[in-house]
C-alpha cells in the first residue's frame, strides 16, 4: 500500500508540475514586468465590481515605492483607466503619466488610527497599473488595496496586502543564472521473484522484466544533490527502489515518455515527452531560484523515491527545500 501512496503522490506532484509551468509561462508572457505578489492577498468577496483585481504586487524595480495592481485578465483596466495629458484630455492607451484610476489605500497604525488616501497611477498596461505607496507609513505591516474608476465613481475589489512580504533577497529577472532547469528521471520498485527451482535463489529474469514495475517520475533541480540524499538515506523503504546509477539511461530498460490528456493545438500529438518536432516543449520548465519578482510560489515535488521536498514551517525542518519557485497565474477566460 505504500507503494501506491507513494504512487499516487508523485502522480498528483507530476500534475501540479505541468500545471505550474504552463501557468509561469502564460502569466510571463501576459505581464513580464510584474513585481513581487503576495501570496496572501484574497479579493473583499463584495459586489460585482467594473474592475476585478486578482493580484498586487511590489514592483520588481522599485519595490520600496511602487505597487503594480493587476486585474484578473478581462483587460478591464485598459479598458477604464484612460491616460489623460495635462489638460485633462483622453490620450487611450498610453503608459507613463496619470489616468482616470487612482489606486486607494486603507490601513490601520499602530496607535489604533486608521487612514485612507488615493494615489494616481505612474503607469498603466491593458491589465496593470501602478502607483506610488510611499506615502504608507513605514510602519504598518499591512494595507487594503482597491483601484478607484474616478470617471465612475466606483471601485474595485479590495486586497490585503502584507507589506512584509518579499522584503529578503531579490533576482535580476533579466538573468538565465536567476533560475534552474526541472530534471525528470525514473526510478521503480525493487521487485524479488524468486526462481522456480529454489525459492532462495533470485530469478533476473523475472525480478528485472520493466513490465512487472511500473516506473514513476521524479523532478530535481539539483541532481547531484539528489542522488547523495538518497543514497545516504537510512530508511529501508527509500532503498526498495531502483534508480539507475545514470539518470534516464536508455539502457536501462524504463519508458520516458509521457503523454497529455489533449493534445498538443500545433502538432495535434498527445506526446510530452519526447517533444513532438515543431510543437512547444511541454516536458521541461524553469524556476526561480528564490523567492523573488513574480515568483513566489514553492514548487514541491518527489525528488527521489520517500524524499518530498517541504517549504519550511520551522528553522529546525530536515525536509530538503523546495525546487525552486514559480508564478501565481491569471485566470483567463472559463
Amino acid at each position: 500500500m505504500k507503494r501506491r501512496g507513494n504512487f499516487y503522490h508523485s502522480f498528483l506532484y507530476i500534475v501540479l508540475l505541468t500545471s505550474v509551468s504552463s501557468c509561469t509561462n502564460n502569466f510571463l508572457q501576459r505581464t513580464t514586468r510584474s513585481g513581487l505578489f503576495n501570496t496572501g492577498a484574497s479579493p473583499d468577496g463584495g459586489a460585482t465590481t467594473l474592475i476585478v483585481l486578482n493580484r498586487v504586487a511590489k514592483n520588481a524595480q522599485d519595490p520600496s515605492n511602487v505597487l503594480d495592481l493587476v486585474d484578473d485578465g478581462s483587460g478591464t483596466i485598459g479598458q477604464f483607466c484612460i491616460t489623460q495629458d495635462s489638460t485633462g484630455t483622453s490620450t487611450g492607451s498610453g503608459n507613463a503619466g496619470p489616468t482616470t484610476c487612482n489606486c486607494t489605500f486603507s490601513y490601520s497604525k499602530p496607535d489604533g488610527t486608521s487612514e485612507s488616501f488615493d494615489s494616481p497611477t505612474v503607469y498603466r498596461e491593458s491589465n496593470v497599473i501602478r502607483c506610488n505607496y510611499s506615502n504608507v507609513p513605514r510602519t504598518v505591516s499591512n494595507v487594503r488595496v482597491k483601484i478607484h474608476i474616478t470617471t465612475a465613481g466606483s471601485y474595485s475589489n479590495e486586497i490585503l496586502l502584507n507589506l512584509a512580504v518579499g522584503s529578503g533577497q531579490n533576482l535580476d529577472l533579466s538573468n538565465v543564472d536567476s533560475y534552474v532547469r526541472s530534471e525528470r528521471y525514473q526510478c521503480r520498485d525493487s521487485v524479488f521473484i524468486p526462481n522456480l527451482l529454489d525459492r532462495n535463489i533470485y530469478d533476473p529474469v523475472q525480478s528485472e522484466d520493466p513490465r512487472l514495475a511500473y516506473p514513476l517520475n521524479f523532478y530535481t533541480t539539483n541532481m547531484g544533490g539528489t542522488l547523495s540524499r538518497y543514497a545516504s538515506s537510512t530508511s529501508p523503504a527509500t532503498h526498495q527502489w531502483n534508480c539507475p546509477a545514470i539518470p534516464n539511461d536508455p539502457n536501462a530498460g524504463f519508458d520516458l515518455r509521457v503523454f497529455s490528456k489533449a493534445p498538443d493545438p500545433s502538432t495535434n500529438s498527445r506526446n510530452i515527452f519526447p517533444p513532438a518536432p515543431g510543437g512547444f516543449d511541454r516536458s521541461s520548465f524553469n524556476l526561480a531560484r528564490i523567492q523573488t519578482g513574480i515568483f513566489t510560489v514553492p514548487v514541491n515535488a518527489f525528488i527521489a523515491p520517500t524524499i518530498a521536498t517541504a517549504t519550511p514551517t520551522t528553522s529546525g525542518s530536515t525536509s530538503p527545500p523546495p525546487i525552486g519557485y514559480g508564478a501565481a497565474p491569471i485566470p483567463n477566460g472559463p
